[in-house]
């Protein structure tokens, strides 16, 4: 996993920043923990150096969310729980197709193999939202509990729509989603989030999410 190392929130994470703290070239990823949360959205100016993957660690306190976008108008956006596992794992699967296809590049192999992994461990246990636009799914919400360090926690283990979506329409699925995670979550949430998906990004910034850790992968 890498050495994890405590830091003030940098101005900018750069080659620099990298090589004062000794990343050196036989290591695949190095942790950042900082020691004051930031949030989201006055995240610093990223210049890492191609090849690598920068991934956030975010966090924000459950039930109490809300989503700062413009209004959601009706726009045939529907939400509903998966009417059984069948139904949720074929989402799921066009969900990580979808995503494969815009960010493979980016993401890299290991997503495969984590992807499998949390399909047959993590799924089964998700609580989970599908959007629907004309009956088909659009967009997959999935949130898993654990216990950290004594008290519940929820994972975002996914977040986004999978289907090119007007922007009307994206603000009802970030608005129906938001609503969502607020009233399903059991603490904490906290989520990952790959620092070139700015969608995903600029959601999680609306609702109030705070970075206290990052990983910067070898690709």
């Amino acid at each position: 996993m890498g050495k994890i190392h405590k830091i003030a929130v940098p101005r900018v994470i750069d080659k620099t920043l990298l090589t004062a703290y000794g990343w050196s070239a036989e290591v695949p990823s190095v942790r950042f923990e900082f020691k004051k949360t930031l949030k989201l959205a006055k995240f610093p100016l990223v210049k890492i150096p191609a090849g690598c993957l920068l991934r956030l660690g975010a966090s924000a306190p459950g039930k109490k969310l809300g989503y700062s976008g413009k209004a959601a108008p009706a726009t045939g956006i529907e939400a509903r729980p998966p009417r059984n596992f069948a139904e949720l794992k074929r989402v799921n699967r066009l969900a990580h197709r979808a995503y494969l296809k815009e960010w493979g590049t980016k993401v890299g192999g290991f997503f495969l193999t984590a992807a499998k992994k949390y399909e047959t461990k993590y799924l089964p246990k998700t609580r989970s939202l599908i959007m629907l636009r004309k009956g088909k799914p659009v967009a997959l919400y999935s949130l898993l509990k654990y216990a950290e360090k004594g008290r519940t926690t929820d994972i975002v283990t996914w977040h986004c729509p999978f289907v090119r979506l007007s922007p009307a329409e994206v603000r009802s699925v970030w608005y129906q989603a938001s609503s969502w995670m607020d009233s399903a979550s059991k603490g904490r949430l906290v989520v990952g989030l790959d620092h070139f998906d700015k969608a995903s990004v600029k959601f999680f910034a609306g609702l109030g999410f705070k970075v206290d850790r990052i990983r910067i992968v070898r690709m």
